[in-house]
């Protein structure tokens, strides 16, 4: 076996692992836990998980980027802001397929409670029957 296939198991095993470790701990993701998540562009976001259903973990996503994952964070500081708003806006509710949000690389942060005023989207949500969002199989195999 020469040296590159080499690196590139050991790349791959090691991809694996630590993708194994996230799914892992998807059973702790609490609702009213905050955890901070990758962003595409480098920086890291907060999010609130709401509620937990069969497959799915709805979120609430904040404004706030940080340019190195926060390990504490002051919730009263935390905003959605509005569509329009110079320093970006959040989601008040966002249902993922576990799948898609163990991609973001969840850490937690602290454990924390959901208001009703928060579970409003959700809420909406559930009544619709609508599904969570989901990339397809195909790009979410692609992440991996």
């Amino acid at each position: 076996m020469n040296v590159r296939r080499s690196i590139g198991f050991g790349l791959l095993a090691i991809v694996m692992a630590t993708l194994c470790v996230a799914c892992a701990h998807h059973e702790d993701w609490e609702p009213g836990s905050l955890y901070s998540v990758g962003g595409d562009d480098g920086t890291f976001a907060v999010v609130k998980v709401l509620a937990r259903d069969s497959g799915v973990v709805s979120v609430r996503l904040y404004r706030e980027k940080f340019p190195a994952r926060p390990s504490r964070i002051d919730p009263a500081r935390l905003s959605l802001g509005q569509v329009g708003d110079a320093e970006g806006f959040g989601i008040g509710h966002l249902p993922l397929a576990e799948r898609d949000f163990v991609l973001w690389f969840p850490v937690l942060i602290q454990k924390g409670t959901v208001s009703g005023d928060e579970m409003e989207g959700y809420r909406i949500w559930k009544e619709s029957g609508a599904v969570a969002f989901s990339s397809p199989p195909s790009e979410a195999a692609d992440a991996d």
